[in-house]
């Protein structure tokens, strides 16, 4: 029985390690875009990825 449980360490551990290098810092790009377009107003200046001023 515990040779099984120690089989699913390994697993458990990478997929911690996948949530706090790439999961987590995912989410938090994807809070701060929502929180600046929900901040923009009519006439504000923006500037497109593709480099359009408008």
């Amino acid at each position: 029985m515990d040779a099984g449980i120690g089989q699913f360490i390994p697993l458990i551990l990478i997929f911690v390690i996948f949530y706090f290098f790439l999961i987590r810092p995912q989410q938090k790009k994807v809070k701060e875009h929502k929180l600046m377009v929900e901040g923009l107003k009519r006439g504000d200046k923006v500037i497109t990825t593709g480099g359009i001023v408008g």
